[in-house]
């Protein structure tokens, strides 16, 4: 009978953005069936398609059957059969002779970066990179199923290293996306209440003298309130090393030498976000979780000590 012997561990997200990668892999899985005792999932990935069956898992041991299945079958059952489902990214890193999957996690369960390694023995000894935190083997609440039902982000708040004092993550990511389409963010110290109203330097259109304008409650709100902080707005330099990171981040290839000489020359903004769109659907996808991920550290940065 077929048995699954593996160990998972948390990942240091800024360890692993800092890291050099191989191409990652989406996967698309849902469960057909999936209770405690056993799980049945269907799983698309970018060449092959998997139907496994799971048993129990006591410990990091557990009976599993996988078998490979036609793309269409797999897609039909994904899309007719599939109540929950969960989407990733995967990369294969070799570590000390040892094969280890690292997961991203996107939708509902974007910030979670989950490692696993197989063993063949539950004592087997070996070397954990320096990227790894903490061990989750025998936790339920990350298998892939249950995250399914419950994703990351219901629960995260009580767990995640990505947070400032007790600002949910979903509230950091939420800044991070307003402040990236151009508005000036401001969150209560207490109830962590977001307020927005635009950039006038990105929207100099907008008449702030208007006493009826659709700001003016926004603004009366949060202006010369102390209950509200604002977040500061990075500086150009701070995007370009950002962007920088993301170019020196990437394997060797020619996405990442256009990357680079887009930097290094007239007007690097505007070509490095040129070459972002007119590369891969893979490579755009990391410098969106790249840069998001960036973005949302800033905000950390701008709120400690002053919560």
């Amino acid at each position: 009978m077929p048995l699954e012997i593996e160990r998972k561990y948390l990942v240091n997200r800024e360890k692993w953005l800092s890291l050099p990668k191989p191409e990652g892999i989406h996967y698309s899985q849902g469960y057909i069936l999936n209770d405690p005792e056993k799980t049945v999932r269907v799983r698309v990935t970018g060449k092959k398609c998997f139907i496994t069956v799971k048993g129990a898992t006591p410990g990091a041991t557990r009976r599993e059957y996988e078998y490979e299945i036609p793309r269409k079958d797999a897609e039909e059952l994904l899309n007719n059969f599939c109540a929950t489902k969960v989407e990733k990214v995967r990369y294969n890193l070799i570590f000390k002779n040892k094969l280890w999957e690292v997961d991203e996690f996107l939708g509902e369960n974007e910030g979670l970066i989950i490692a696993e390694i197989e063993l063949k023995e539950e004592d087997e000894i070996f070397v954990a990179p320096g990227w790894v935190e903490k061990e989750i083997t025998g936790d339920t609440r990350y298998y892939n199923a249950n995250l399914a039902q419950n994703p990351y982000q219901n629960w995260r708040p009580d767990t995640s290293p990505v947070s400032s004092g007790k600002v949910p993550w979903k509230i950091l990511n939420d800044i991070s996306g307003l402040m990236e389409a151009g508005m000036n963010c401001y969150l209560h110290k207490t109830t962590f209440e977001v307020v927005s109203v635009p950039d006038e330097n990105r929207f100099p259109q907008t008449d702030w003298e208007d006493e009826d304008g659709p700001w003016k409650e926004e603004m009366d709100k949060v202006f010369g309130n102390p209950d509200y902080i604002e977040i500061e707005k990075m500086q150009s330099s701070d995007s370009f090393e950002i962007m920088e990171d993301f170019a020196m981040s990437l394997p060797e290839s020619a996405t990442k030498i256009r990357l680079i000489t887009a930097l290094e020359g007239h007007k690097p903004f505007r070509n490095f976000n040129h070459q972002i769109h007119n590369a891969g659907k893979t490579e755009k996808e990391q410098w969106f979780r790249f840069r998001r991920e960036r973005d949302i550290e800033w905000v950390k940065h701008q709120l400690e000590g002053r919560l």
